[in-house]
């Protein structure tokens, strides 16, 4: 939340300190207009480069982290559009879907098959999968409010089987 306040504030400063130093160009104070540049661009560079960065890297680390200790349900993004559940089953090591109607698996990866996992900058967690003749890409929103630990509301999910 702070990060978005952050981010709305510097944006609507930065075409303000756009216009203040175009008029003080305009207006042959050209010492006023490349401070106000210099401030802009210093501003760029911290919030929209630097705490971004920040903010990313700490929720890779404890993405990567909850990777390996939890299970997680989220809605999932599989090449088209499915509205269906994932979670992480760390005792078979592998990443089961289930469908949202019957609470029913529908398939599952294993970890070893995972070929990359990263977090983009709109919140979104990218886990590529490499397996024999395809890739398989799966994106979820890291945020979202499904993103909970199944060991306490949603152990009944573990215990069912194909």
């Amino acid at each position: 939340m702070l990060f978005s306040i952050t981010r709305f504030i510097a944006g609507g400063c930065l075409p303000l300190l756009g216009a203040f130093s175009f008029c003080s160009f305009l207006f042959k104070n050209y010492y006023i207009g490349l401070t106000f540049i210099i401030i802009g661009v210093l501003a760029y560079y911290l919030v929209f480069i630097k705490y971004t960065n920040i903010i990313i890297n700490k929720h890779i680390t404890i993405f990567k982290s909850e990777f390996k200790d939890e299970f997680v349900r989220s809605n999932f993004y599989c090449d088209k559009t499915y509205e269906n559940f994932m979670y992480f089953d760390r005792m078979n090591k592998q990443i089961c879907f289930t469908d949202k109607d019957a609470n029913k698996i529908v398939s599952r990866l294993n970890y070893d098959d995972l070929f990359s996992a990263k977090f983009n900058s709109h919140h979104y967690v990218i886990m590529k999968f490499k397996l024999i003749n395809q890739e398989i890409k799966i994106k979820f929103h890291y945020f979202s409010k499904d993103y909970i630990s199944l060991r306490t509301r949603f152990s009944r999910l573990t215990t069912i089987y194909e």
